[in-house]
């Protein structure tokens, strides 16, 4: 007879970060099946998150799916760092000291357009996310949020950037080919002689 063995108990008293701290060696150690270079997380994230246990649960997450974090405590801070770095995702709360998190993503959209950002927040109001929604957000997602729709919302950065980054390389092999294949025009001297 088949053994039937108990499911193992969920712990939801565990807050978001102990329960990624508990769980963090072992996601450390997992790698997906046939994932190859195009399936790869950011290689560089910005944390923007005054709460310092949070911020460094983030980074926690972010070292362990790839990606090399980047924590600053404020919107301020994240100016001076993106003053000399190109980051691949910002995770950014809005409730930030000094300047605001909504603040900070509509000038940066004046400057970067594309840079994917997550937002997490835990004053997740319509009016905060419909704002967001127009500065094109990634993600929206409200704190306390499960650790896992963290994960989907990183995962569905990388596939846009390595959808991006296959579109950029099918286009240029595009264009390549047909240069090659382009007749050469005939110079001015030529066309003289064929008149003649």
């Amino acid at each position: 007879a088949a053994v039937v063995r108990p499911r193992a108990r969920q712990h939801p008293e565990r807050d978001p970060v102990s329960a990624w701290l508990a769980r963090s060696e072992e996601l450390s150690t997992q790698k997906s099946d046939g994932e190859d270079d195009h399936h790869r997380e950011p290689d560089q994230g910005v944390i923007v998150e005054d709460d310092q246990r949070y911020r460094r649960m983030l980074a926690t997450m972010l070292r362990d799916l790839g990606c090399e974090p980047a924590p600053v405590a404020s919107a301020i801070e994240a100016n001076h760092w993106l003053v000399a770095h190109r980051p691949d995702v910002i995770l950014l709360d809005l409730n930030l000291p000094m300047l605001h998190g909504m603040d900070f993503l509509a000038e940066l959209r004046q400057r970067d357009r594309d840079t994917p950002v997550t937002i997490l927040t835990g004053v997740g109001t319509l009016p905060a996310a419909q704002s967001a929604i127009r500065h094109g957000v990634s993600d929206f997602l409200t704190k306390p949020c499960h650790l896992g729709a963290i994960e989907a919302a990183l995962d569905r950065v990388r596939r846009r950037l390595a959808h991006t980054q296959r579109t950029l390389a099918e286009r240029a092999s595009l264009h390549d080919a047909g240069a090659e294949h382009r007749s050469p025009l005939p110079d001015m001297h030529s066309l003289g002689m064929m008149r003649l």
